[in-house]
């Protein structure tokens, strides 16, 4: 069962990358709409699995879920610097629009916590 505080942050990982690749297809350079794309896409696909690891390892002991989150981190980001080194070195993507979606997901994060806190003071 997922939380409605994620539910709502994947919700908003969506529409700020919809509104980053609609802006990347308004500027009209391909090259930066498909970093973008490429860049989001793979921030979007490391939460989502990020986020069903660690439903996966929280009933776990602490000794064994440890593991398991640092095995994750080690094969995620191996195989991310490999996409992107094959991406940066065949010149497909514009490197701006590359980091712009990678950000995606910091970017809401930040987002949701202005938000949340602007809310709670508004209750207080």
């Amino acid at each position: 069962m997922v939380s409605p505080l994620i539910r709502r942050i994947e919700r908003r990982n969506w529409i700020l990358w919809g509104i980053l690749l609609a802006a990347s297809f308004m500027w009209g350079d391909w090259r930066f709409l498909l970093g973008a794309a490429a860049g989001g896409g793979l921030s979007l696909l490391g939460f989502r699995v990020l986020r069903g690891v660690v439903a996966r390892v929280l009933p776990l002991p602490s000794h064994r879920a440890r593991g398991r989150i640092v095995a994750y981190h080690y094969g995620w980001m191996g195989a991310l610097f490999g996409v992107l080194a094959v991406l940066l070195s065949s010149r497909l993507v514009d490197p701006v629009g590359l980091l712009l979606g990678l950000s995606v997901v910091v970017l809401n994060l930040i987002l949701s916590g202005i938000v949340d806190f602007r809310r709670i003071q508004t209750e207080v």
